[in-house]
């Protein structure tokens, strides 16, 4: 791959702004990423801590990520208790509160499933 600018030069790497190529000339380390001398520089940090915040929410996220279902689970049980109480058994209270329950397995299961892709992706790194 040649630089965007100069065509003459093979490129050391892409700008993270503008996703050109760019020749050790034109290139400013930002430290985890490269960008353009002049005009990316800006954009390329900008992008650089909006990534970073997204890891800090992503790691804050894997700590509540069993509140959703435990919640679910709760109100689903409680639903069915209000309904088996009332007349007839299987009432409305009682389906929304499986609903509640089967929601709250899928979406128990479905964290877990991601919580351990997620080790191993660590452990792989």
């Amino acid at each position: 791959m040649r630089c965007f600018t100069h065509q003459d030069k093979e490129a050391v790497g892409i700008c993270k702004a503008c996703n050109k190529g760019i020749c050790a000339e034109c290139a400013a380390d930002l430290g985890h990423s490269l960008a353009c001398n002049s005009s990316c520089i800006e954009q390329a940090h900008l992008l650089n801590s909006a990534m970073e915040r997204s890891f800090v929410v992503l790691k804050s996220s894997k700590r509540y990520a069993n509140i959703a279902p435990a919640f679910c689970a709760v109100m689903g049980s409680g639903f069915v208790y209000y309904g088996i109480q009332g007349y007839p058994k299987f009432n409305f209270a009682s389906m929304i509160g499986i609903g509640f329950l089967i929601f709250a397995g899928v979406y128990f299961f479905v964290m877990l499933k991601w919580y351990k892709s997620d080790k191993k992706q660590e452990q792989n790194t």
